[in-house]
């Protein structure tokens, strides 16, 4: 695969080409207004039961988020711990903005499912608090033929676990420590898959969707995502997925390469109550390796991620060392299998 080809597959995966590989990284709001058809036909939307449904999905993704700093243990990883009280008001209220039909202007926005602004910094422009709260959705990659496309919590959970990194960030906190350097432009496209502050997110994901707490380790987390699989919350329609330990070592996440490769056999295969999930196999795809036909992922580094902030970890140290500090076991490394199922 050559390099172009590479980026418009990673192109395809943001929602910047495609409406097939569309993930949740970019967000929507809704002071709704009809904008200009043009590139697909206009399809009628039940346009009050989705804004109730985007609405219903912010006020439990909030609620989720105000529990999980509130905890003493999310709270003993914050420097500045006075930003908590701060953090809850500004997940009080959070505004939307929706489009109904493409706009003309913006043909790679028409592509996006959702959005947020990062900080006015990262975009380069002036933006107002509000404007930094907002989420984007692009109700026509959302919704087709009766139905939702996409889990509409997670795109919001995602998107609102952006807000909350932002937030932080304008603030000198830093929620998880840099593996890389800053990406921009054509670079960030290219690492999007490792990139931290997509990780940090989508790991937000995984945690609300398994129930994970913010101390839990490798086996905690494999045991309550594998309890998720055997309830059919999540499931996966060609994979296989169980448990595995090998003997204890340090691994470090993919690069950019790497994780793409193992993305292409692995996406589109996750599902949460029954909808189609992209933050998953985005995660995983970062602290995997390839063993044949199979997928093996390594909790070890996703508890990591968990447990570590930027307060416990040293910044200029490029790799997630599996260092064991709640109790888990120091001689295995806990894995999960994603096997093919054969036909």
């Amino acid at each position: 695969m050559n390099l172009q080809e590479n980026i418009s597959r990673i192109k395809q995966m943001m929602g910047l080409l495609t409406e097939e590989e569309q993930d949740s990284s970019e967000n929507c709001n809704f002071n709704v207004t009809k904008t200009p058809n043009l590139d697909i036909e206009d399809q009628e939307f039940p346009k009050e039961q989705i804004e109730r449904d985007i609405d219903e999905a912010i006020k439990k993704s909030t609620k989720y988020y105000k529990e999980w700093y509130s905890k003493p243990e999310t709270i003993k990883k914050i420097k500045n711990e006075n930003l908590i009280d701060n953090l809850i008001t500004f997940l009080d209220d959070i505004p939307k903005y929706c489009y109904w039909a493409p706009d003309k202007y913006d043909k790679i926005k028409n592509q996006r499912i959702a959005w947020v602004f990062f900080n006015a910094g990262t975009v380069g422009v002036d933006l107002t608090n509000n404007n930094i709260k907002t989420i984007f959705f692009n109700a026509f990659n959302i919704y087709k033929d009766g139905k939702y496309k996409y889990d509409l919590y997670t795109i919001i959970h995602h998107e609102i676990g952006h807000l909350i990194d932002g937030f932080f960030s304008n603030n000198d906190e830093k929620l998880y420590k840099k593996t890389h350097k800053e990406f921009s432009g054509l670079d960030y496209i290219k690492n999007y898959i490792i990139n931290d502050q997509d990780q940090f997110t989508r790991l937000n994901v995984l945690r609300q969707t398994i129930g994970a707490e913010p101390n839990d380790d490798s086996k905690t987390l494999l045991d309550k995502f594998l309890n998720a699989v055997n309830s059919n919350k999540i499931t996966s329609k060609e994979y296989k997925l169980k448990s595995h330990t090998t003997n204890k070592k340090k691994y470090k996440k993919n690069d950019s390469e790497t994780s793409m490769k193992v993305y292409e056999k692995i996406k589109n295969n996750f599902y949460v109550n029954d909808s189609l999930e992209a933050n998953i196999p985005q995660l995983f795809s970062t602290f995997s390796i390839i063993n044949g036909d199979d997928i093996y992922v390594n909790f070890d580094l996703i508890s990591q991620l968990n447990i570590d902030t930027a307060k416990n970890t040293e910044d200029n140290d490029k790799e997630i060392l599996v260092t064991s500090i709640l109790g888990e076991n120091k001689k295995y490394t806990n894995w999960l299998v994603m096997t093919p199922i054969k036909n």
